[in-house]
């Protein structure tokens, strides 16, 4: 009987390993031949050990499942593989891996093995287009340190991704896995052909193909309809009409005086993360580091608003060794303010243990003892001499849609609405905003951060916290959101009648010329919409940036294309600079984006300089003169070229362009369109100094965005406009 039995145990656990073991010595099946040659033709690539198994009906077997059912179909027979694994997500979790997939690795991997992962996927449904899912490889445990981790919005057809990727650490077998995300929203996905395949030190990662679908967006082509109904509004929310009125000592109007009208600074807040410790710090890179704060553009231009990064918060800030200290973080906040740079406080509160105190973890049964030192961090930060009255706006909690704990503690979201009253008493002045991630990146579709924090903002409105804005971060990678589906969750937000900031924009490791055109196109659409106030990136060079690929400068401090981006757009798209004189009622009337102005009026030898702000509610700005001409005798001739901004624009058909000649030249003047044909010459000619107008008629031209550029000797430049029909 013990012999029989002992046989049985012996043969069944004989099969047992015969089966698991099957895919390891098994011949490959013809998907896993097929794939090979597929390399081998395409790239050039052979060899390598297949990570799961090398028999597709078996990998598709591994899967252990979170909040998603499977099914495994019969392929068509026109797919490369044979069998379809459908996907469902019925009922979305609070995080993205909530509703996850997972295939752990059947053999080991070592520190810097170079593998790639392939695998087919369609969309066929999703509450957001047609799904989003996110490619993770990671340890099986805590911290579940990831070597991949890429975003992918599915398409309706099939599509064979390569995603290759180096391991950061030997991983044995089990001890890392392939996992999908798909708890963003409900929603149908099929995959298929799933294979892994470790190369070890044969080839470097570049040496791998990499898909690129997930490198794209829509709306990035010039011609994209979005463009025109942004730049609309840019000129509906951005901009605003002005007269400039001259007047002499005895408050008479003053006839042909010169005028210029030169943009200083916006309204609107373009700015950066910085580093306090990188400020206080004496050496040559710091000396670069504060002197490309001061003039980013190369010719006086720079950022209107920076956050802190890090000494603001609260780990940090109770810090004994932490550089500069409180009062050192404290001179850095009067650095900017000196300047008239508007500082940000990031942030008061981060409600996960990862983020707070030690103490606050540890007394975490003694809600007493967190009350009390959430109240007394809150009354020191916001009331500390060079802190109170100089930050312009706190986030007061930062990610709490994402990080649980000490509302789980309390019991309720109530403590939120504590906090909000805490910083209000402390700093009456600064503008109090909630913080989150997720909510425009990964191409729109994480819907479940998108309305958690939702909830959580109308939570405080309805309990009457002074909640000012709501800060929206943006991280990205890939997938890029396209510009319109930024727009509609800018709407969705912007309901709340809060102000809106976009609060940590960078773009890791997106190609350089890509990464361009979508600061570009992001700076567009957020400076489109009348809820955003302010658009600050993490960071502006790479030596100073959490993920080394910060959107402006490189590591030696030379210009990305992305930085010519932000700087062309804010600095020469949206920038205002006109010039002219004044008729004989004293005026002069132009228009110009929203922000600070320097108005310079010459007559003969009087020279007089008044700082004003343009905004909405202006209407006539005055300018008085110590003197009492009347009139100069003749037009005074602006000391510089000049062109100015259309006027109206948009238009339909016909617009002003205005433009200064300072000497005898010859001058031309030419409409282009978006694809860069000339399209009309309104003129060619030689001039003599002096203003010049001219009334340009679109009527034969179909509606969109042109340019207008003069050409006189060496002096190019060229202004956008828009055409409606």
């Amino acid at each position: 009987m013990c012999i029989r039995k002992t046989t049985r145990v012996t043969i069944n656990f004989i099969i047992m390993c015969l089966v698991c073991a099957a895919p390891l010595f098994a011949e490959e099946d013809s998907y896993h031949q097929n794939l090979r040659n597929q390399l081998k033709t395409d790239y050039d690539l052979e060899g390598g050990e297949w990570v799961l198994t090398d028999q597709e009906n078996t990998t598709n077997k591994l899967t252990n499942l979170s909040g998603v059912t499977k099914k495994i179909e019969t392929g068509s027979g026109s797919e490369p593989f044979t069998e379809i694994v459908r996907l469902t997500v019925t009922q979305k979790g609070a995080n993205a891996w909530d509703n996850a997939v997972r295939f752990a690795i059947r053999t080991a991997i070592k520190k810097d093995d170079v593998l790639l992962l392939v695998i087919w996927v369609r969309g066929v449904h999703g509450e957001q287009g047609m799904g989003r899912i996110q490619h993770i490889f990671e340890m099986t445990t805590d911290p579940y340190s990831k070597d991949l981790d890429i975003g992918q919005e599915p398409a309706a057809a099939w599509q064979q991704w390569m995603l290759p990727f180096q391991a950061g650490k030997d991983h044995a077998v089990g001890q890392a896995r392939y996992q999908i995300n798909m708890g963003y929203m409900q929603q149908v996905v099929e995959i298929g052909g799933l294979a892994l395949l470790n190369y070890g030190n044969k080839y470097t990662l570049e040496e791998l193909p990499r898909s690129l679908f997930d490198l794209d967006y829509d709306g990035r082509d010039l011609n994209a309809p979005w463009r025109v109904e942004a730049q609309q509004r840019i000129e509906q929310y951005r901009k605003a009409p002005v007269t400039i009125q001259v007047i002499n000592k005895n408050d008479h109007p003053v006839k042909n005086a010169g005028v210029q009208f030169n943009m200083l600074q916006h309204e609107f807040g373009f700015g950066t993360a910085i580093a306090a410790s990188r400020m206080l710090e004496n050496s040559t890179t710091a000396d670069i580091y504060r002197e490309k704060l001061e003039n980013l553009s190369g010719d006086g231009k720079t950022f209107n608003i920076v956050v802190v990064e890090n000494a603001l918060k609260w780990p940090p800030w109770e810090n004994p060794w932490w550089p500069g200290g409180r009062d050192g973080v404290a001179s850095v906040v009067e650095w900017f303010r000196d300047r008239d740079i508007k500082v940000r406080g990031h942030n008061l509160v981060w409600p996960g243990w990862t983020y707070l105190p030690d103490d606050i973890k540890e007394h975490q049964a003694d809600t007493t003892y967190i009350r009390d030192r959430i109240f007394d961090h809150i009354e020191e930060i916001t009331g500390y001499p060079g802190i109170y009255g100089e930050i312009a706006e706190w986030d007061v909690i930062n990610e709490a849609a994402h990080n649980f704990d000490l509302e789980n503690v309390f019991g309720t979201k109530r403590i939120y609405i504590d906090w909000f009253n805490w910083a209000k008493l402390g700093d009456p002045n600064a503008l109090l905003y909630i913080n989150d991630y997720s909510i425009i990146i990964n191409g729109g579709s994480d819907l479940s951060s998108q309305q958690r924090y939702k909830e959580l903002i109308q939570y405080l409105i309805d309990n009457a916290a002074p909640l000012d804005g709501i800060g929206i971060q943006g991280h990205f990678g890939s997938p890029l959101t396209a510009p319109a589906r930024v727009y509609e969750i800018l709407q969705d937000f912007g309901s709340f009648n809060k102000d809106i900031s976009i609060t940590e924009y960078d773009a890791v490791e997106v190609p350089a010329e890509l990464a361009a055109d979508y600061m570009r196109d992001l700076l567009t659409i957020c400076f489109s919409h009348p809820a955003v106030q302010n658009f600050l990136m993490w960071g502006f060079w790479d030596g100073q940036h959490w993920g080394d690929d910060a959107p402006i400068f490189k590591q030696d401090w030379t210009l990305k294309p992305s930085g010519e981006a932000f700087i062309n757009q804010v600095f020469n798209e949206w920038w205002t600079n006109a010039t002219g004189s004044t008729n004989a009622q004293g005026l002069f009337a132009t228009s110009g984006f929203l922000g600070k102005y320097e108005v310079v009026v010459d007559i003969e030898n009087i020279h007089t300089v008044q700082t004003v702000n343009l905004s909405k509610s202006t209407d006539v700005i005055t300018v008085k003169l110590d003197s009492d001409v009347t009139d100069v005798g003749k037009e005074k001739t602006a000391r510089i070229f000049s062109l100015a901004q259309n006027y109206p624009n948009p238009f339909n058909p016909v617009t002003t362009i205005n433009y200064t000649i300072p000497v005898p030249v010859q001058a031309r003047l030419e409409i282009i369109n978006i694809n860069g044909q000339t399209v009309a010459v309104p003129v060619s000619k030689y001039h003599t100094a002096g203003d010049y107008e001219i009334k340009f008629d679109a009527a034969q031209l179909p509606a969109g965005i042109y340019f207008y550029r003069l050409s006189a000797g060496s002096f190019t430049k060229t202004a956008k406009m828009l055409l409606l029909k």
